[in-house]
């Protein structure tokens, strides 16, 4: 027995389960690695164009970078439900 309190059986079955689930995740960031990712160099050539100083620049990338977060945030709390 590997546990006192728990089947040999479904302690392995539970943690195979366990595996596959991560191996999926695993897999499902690595397919879509650098989707939806934040380039805060393209953000900063491209506000280059415009008269903003850099604590507006730094404003605007903080607020990018939240709404991002917020985003990673709801989708990762429905992809568990």
């Amino acid at each position: 027995m590997l546990v006192k309190f728990l089947d040999d059986a479904l302690l392995v079955a539970e943690v195979s389960h366990l595996l596959d689930v991560a191996a999926e995740a695993l897999e499902a960031k690595r397919r879509d690695f650098g989707e939806n990712v934040i380039d805060p160099f393209a953000a900063m050539f491209e506000m280059a164009g415009f008269t903003l100083d850099n604590l507006e620049l730094m404003d605007f990338l903080c607020e990018k970078g939240a709404e991002h977060a917020e985003e990673i945030v709801k989708l990762e709390h429905f992809e568990n439900d």
